[in-house]
């Protein structure tokens, strides 16, 4: 309802009340058009006949009389009317609503550490609409992060675009968004991973299977690819590598014959390309045990015998051409291990830590030299040795520069001796290897962990011996 209209209607109903009624009442003017209160005669509501009209009319401060003929009140004048007025309008105007806030920048898929079996993933999350959002990604392939979707739309407080990714395995994803925070655009980092390019490529290795055991030294090596693509295989192994195999969605497969000096536990891999990209695929096996040579035979120092000085010299025989280790430690630590691998082969170990006698090394010296048993059979080497009680068990070995010898013969007998320093042991020189004349000084782990090695190998096989 209009202010104008509101005043109006309030003013019309008294007169409509008086024309009902047939002018018996007459109509109070509004309260700004009188100051006093007017008669109401029914003689002055009716008119004459003849009315004498007047030559000379003179204002008089009569009141007003109250007929139709009054002036109505001036259109500026305030409405009559219980209704707040507004400036400018109908009517008062309702508080509008609050508008609500836009939602933070938010991925809602994938999620942190998501793994999927394809490379089609669907990138969907919530913000403010009308921003805009960027989608980078890499794997190991890829040095930097690469775009892969620009000026995603945020409609509606939503956004979401599905993608393939062309990577593989542990993915890198960075999502931006020109949404602002803290005066920046948005970014979310998270990791996901991928199918492998071996299992893109259907690169399956079928024998030999995990941890399988073989009783010849001969293995084939197989699988299947399940793919269009032309790929090129190369399987390797520690005894060599394969001429590379070309093959298009089928099998394939490659014998490789393992020399005796092969250790026991063996893994091959098997690597394919495009010409781009690289899948993988590898297995653990178990080979025979290794025959062993004869155990080496340690002739001086002799059992028990008591040395002074600071160097002794080892010698004895063995295999021709192979290479022999001389294990050399502390008799009392040698008689814990040997009673612990005894406890291990009977079945009754604890697998207690051995402890070494106090102020003793488990390795006080070792010559990093390889010993090569000569055409004859014999071999010889003269180290420097501090004073004390000592234990020495030879064996022969495969590679002496492997991080990890290959024991290939059986423990020889162990030889107690002692030694004590001379009154004026003034060498000076560390060991000296008899067949290079090379002078070094080390500590004795490698010798350590050969004896380890050999007798570990006795006490297993005695072990499995009990048990058959």
């Amino acid at each position: 309802m209009s202010r104008i209209s509101s005043w109006r209607k309030a003013l019309s109903l008294p007169v409509v009340i008086s024309l009902a009624l047939g002018g018996a009442l007459l109509t109070a003017g509004p309260a700004s058009a009188a100051t006093e209160p007017v008669p109401s005669t029914s003689e002055t509501a009716t008119p004459t006949e003849s009315p004498a009209p007047a030559e000379s009319p003179t204002p008089t401060e009569s009141e007003p009389s109250a007929s139709s003929d009054a002036p109505a009140p001036a259109d500026d004048a305030p409405p009559v009317t219980d209704e707040p007025t507004v400036p400018g309008g109908d009517a008062p105007a309702a508080p509008s609503a609050a508008a609500a806030p836009a939602p933070a920048f938010e991925v809602l898929t994938p999620e942190m550490g998501d793994v999927f079996t394809t490379q089609t993933i669907t990138f969907s999350g919530v913000g403010e609409s009308g921003t805009l959002v960027d989608i980078a990604a890499k794997d190991w392939n890829y040095f930097e992060l690469e775009p892969f979707a620009e000026d995603v739309p945020v409609v509606d407080g939503a956004w979401s675009v599905t993608l393939d990714l062309p990577l593989v395995e542990s993915v890198e994803v960075a999502i931006s968004s020109t949404q602002q925070t803290d005066g920046a655009d948005t970014v979310v980092e998270f990791n996901i991973t991928l199918p492998s390019q071996a299992e893109l490529w259907g690169l399956k290795m079928l024998t030999p299977t995990p941890m399988q055991q073989f009783d010849t030294r001969t293995v084939t090596i197989s699988g299947v690819t399940e793919t269009d693509v032309e790929l090129r295989l190369t399987v390797f192994t520690a005894a060599g590598e394969s001429s590379p195999i070309t093959v298009t969605g089928g099998a394939w497969s490659y014998t490789q014959v393992f020399p005796e000096t092969s250790g026991r536990v063996q893994t091959v891999s098997v690597v394919a390309t495009d010409g781009f990209s690289r899948g993988s695929t590898g297995v653990t096996f178990l080979l025979p045990e290794p025959e062993l040579f004869p155990a080496p035979v340690i002739e001086t120092p002799t059992p028990g015998q008591a040395l002074v000085g600071d160097v002794v010299t080892f010698s004895g025989t063995a295999t021709p051409n192979h290479y022999i280790a001389v294990a050399l430690l502390p008799t009392a630590f040698y008689n814990a291990l040997q009673n612990e691998l005894e406890d291990i082969a009977n079945g009754t170990g604890d697998n207690a830590r051995l402890a070494l006698p106090e102020g003793q090394d488990a390795a006080p010296v070792d010559p990093r030299a390889p010993i090569l048993v000569g055409e004859d059979g014999r071999w010889s080497v003269t180290v420097a040795v501090a004073p004390g009680d000592y234990t020495a068990v030879a064996s022969l070995v495969y590679d002496p520069n492997a991080a990890v010898p290959q024991v290939t013969s059986l423990p020889s007998a162990p030889v107690q001796f002692t030694l004590a320093a001379t009154a004026s042991a003034t060498s000076g020189h560390g060991p000296t290897l008899a067949e290079t004349g090379a002078d070094t000084t080390a500590p004795l782990g490698l010798a350590a962990m050969l004896l380890l090695g050999g007798l570990a190998l006795v006490a297993v096989r005695k072990r499995r011996a009990q048990l058959s």
